[in-house]
């Protein structure tokens, strides 16, 4: 928690108990939903089989908790898709909160989702996205080289900002936390998907036009997300 202080001093934090190495425990439910937040984001960093099957289970936990009855919109990412898929393995329900909910899928994420292969998926990206948004009442952001949005109604989108050097680990982390602060500020959830994807990508064209697209990292696009948000306003 200091180090997080130390070096982000303008965010507000909810230390938590400390659970398997290093992550959320469970116990730290009640704690959380006391913090009457408008929007809860959900995945990146919580950790999972990657750390120990000791932390996935509570990944799990976590995801089966706070989502249910959670009373504004949220955001599933990361660890809590990894989450999500083992619990739909073993035959239970997807879990949604009393508002809408964004899934933001890389091509791996929605294959271990949908149970089908990477290759699958990578075949028609648009398809699997229109179909998981219908199957699960939930907007499905599907990144890549041209992003999908689709939602259960039957609106889709394609986002063609970007470049290869968004292709880095964090830079999906970038795009769940922009599209999350979209959301919180009263945004349609469906429009806040579509101007984070386009802002996410149009930032990592301007980190790319500065230190080019094999040094740029996710940090980088941070930096410019300023400038392209004053872009589009």
């Amino acid at each position: 928690v200091s180090a997080a202080v130390t070096r982000l001093p303008e965010c507000c934090l909810c230390p938590c108990k400390e659970g398997a190495q290093g992550g959320i425990a469970p116990e730290n439910v009640s704690l959380l939903r006391r913090q009457r937040a408008t929007v809860l984001l959900l995945g990146p960093g919580l950790g999972g089989t990657a750390q120990s099957a000791a932390r996935a289970t509570e990944t799990r936990t976590l995801v089966q908790q706070l989502l249910p009855g959670f009373v504004g919109a949220a955001v599933l990412d990361a660890d809590g898709l990894n989450a999500t898929a083992q619990l739909l393995a073993e035959g239970k329900p997807f879990p949604h909160p009393a508002g809408e909910l964004v899934v933001t899928p890389h091509p791996g994420e929605m294959a271990r989702l949908t149970g089908k292969s990477i290759e699958d998926v990578l075949r028609d990206p648009a398809g699997f996205a229109e179909n998981t948004a219908k199957a699960f009442g939930c907007i499905v952001l599907l990144k890549g080289a041209v992003s999908v949005a689709a939602h259960p109604d039957g609106r889709l989108r394609y986002n063609a900002s970007g470049n290869p050097g968004l292709a880095k680990g964090g830079s999906g982390d970038v795009l769940t936390g922009l599209l999350t602060g979209l959301l919180a500020q009263g945004m349609e959830p469906f429009d806040a998907c579509c101007a984070a994807v386009w802002i996410h990508g149009r930032a990592g064209d301007m980190a790319a036009e500065e230190k080019g697209r094999r040094g740029m990292t996710p940090a980088d696009m941070i930096e410019k997300l300023p400038y392209a948000l004053k872009e589009v306003e």
